[in-house]
């Protein structure tokens, strides 16, 4: 899943939980403390640089809170919880079981051979096939 798509589910998910938006307590900073709550950590992990002047701009918290904004107020709860879903049911890996596996890291040199360690994902299976999802690079 891309990160935008992470953060218009996680704009979705904000206003079913919170309500609509209210400028005195919806703020950058607000969502800079409850982002992990609604964004996969892939997508909040530069939460740690927010403080930059450059970052900020383009920060996860902005774009959450952005998008969040935008679901308009008089939005019925039930419809916001379908729309989630149905982009959800178009998710390739969309009511997969889940284990979780290891993949070999692959080998470039002498140092790496010494200290190859596998790596830890989780293997989705469904009806569309086996997925491989690698948890710190990929939007879970």
């Amino acid at each position: 899943m891309e990160p935008i798509h992470a953060v218009m589910l996680g704009g979705i998910q904000a206003r079913i939980e919170l309500g609509p938006f209210n400028s005195n307590t919806h703020t950058s900073g607000f969502f800079r403390e409850v982002q992990t709550r609604f964004l996969p950590r892939s997508v909040a992990k530069n939460a740690s640089l927010s403080w930059l002047p450059l970052s900020r701009k383009n920060s996860a918290e902005l774009k959450l809170l952005e998008q969040f904004k935008r679901v308009p107020q008089s939005a019925n709860t039930k419809k916001l919880i379908r729309k989630y879903l149905e982009f959800c049911w178009a998710l390739p890996f969309y009511g997969s079981a889940y284990f979780h596996g290891q993949v070999e890291q692959s080998m470039c040199g002498i140092k790496n051979i010494l200290n190859n360690k596998d790596v830890n994902v989780l293997i989705a299976v469904n009806e569309r096939g086996v997925h491989i999802i690698d948890p710190a690079e990929s939007v879970s």
